[in-house]
């Protein structure tokens, strides 16, 4: 069984040269509907294990023109804001995206804005 987490909010994808048609929309849209087919499954899944997600997140839900705060600086962004249990960002970074998908129950308890990991952190 699943227990979805806060740190499943938050994805940085890293690309090499052999993913140029990954795009961040693509990236958000994937981590939006796997934190709903994850955390919303009572609601949002039809069928037997592993079941099918119903009214899942598409690229046609997207608005551009977002900016995202990264490192104290506004990055252009993504935003999904049409699914009722989900709010999603993304921000293409050149080498990779970083894509957020948080449910609506926690945004009133966080602030959207990230920060780069120093080199060897965490490690």
């Amino acid at each position: 069984m699943r227990y979805p987490l806060l740190w499943d909010t938050v994805r940085t994808t890293h690309l090499d040269q052999a993913e140029p048609s990954r795009t961040v929309e693509a990236a958000l849209v994937g981590h939006v509907n796997y934190i709903l087919m994850n955390t919303f499954r009572a609601g949002r899944m039809r069928g037997a294990f592993p079941g099918e997600l119903t009214d899942p997140a598409t690229e046609a839900h997207l608005e551009a023109g977002v900016d995202l705060t990264i490192d104290g600086a506004a990055v252009p962004g993504i935003r999904l804001n049409s699914d009722p249990d989900v709010l999603g960002l993304g921000a293409d970074l050149g080498n990779g995206f970083l894509t957020v998908a948080v449910p609506r129950e926690w945004l009133s308890l966080l602030r959207l804005e990230f920060v780069t990991r120093p080199p060897g952190a965490g490690r």
